[in-house]
């Protein structure tokens, strides 16, 4: 396979042809290269492949390789993340009347994914739940470490 790299805007292009032979007139800026695509990596658990690409002119070849890395610490959905709280809390926030906590009440009912601490909905619940009461500092720095 064929792509083309324009070397005034430093961006990839579709290669004009879908038989990879010669294009005629191209235009001076482009630069012709062997797309090489390395075979996806066997992973082991907690771990995930991320497409790299680099680009090498000398050779003209682009790389696409991948890049192994530790999943991030998550639950595996939003029972397992319940879980990680005392009855006491989740009876203060089941009976609160704040709009936000019911909010976030709504949303861990529909949740049907891995829960992740650093998502935006987790991290701002969290806080919004220390900043009404329901958990200390403490108590939300501890519900955390439990994501495994």
């Amino acid at each position: 396979m064929k792509i083309l790299f324009d070397t005034e805007l430093s961006q990839l292009r579709p290669y004009p042809r879908s038989d990879d032979e010669p294009v005629v007139g191209l235009a001076p800026c482009y630069v012709v290269l062997d797309v090489i695509q390395a075979p996806e990596p066997s992973l082991a658990p907690g771990q995930r492949a991320v497409q790299t690409e680099s680009i090498n002119l000398e050779t003209r070849q682009l790389l696409r390789g991948w890049s192994v890395e530790s999943l991030p610490a998550q639950w595996a959905n939003s029972q397992e993340f319940m879980a990680a709280f005392t009855d006491s809390e989740k009876a203060a926030i089941e009976l609160s009347t704040d709009p936000i906590v019911a909010g976030m009440r709504r949303t861990l009912d529909t949740w049907d994914s891995s829960v992740h601490p650093d998502d935006v909905r987790v991290s701002g619940g969290l806080a919004h739940l220390v900043n009404i009461g329901i958990l200390t500092e403490e108590r939300k720095a501890a519900i955390i470490a439990t994501a495994g």
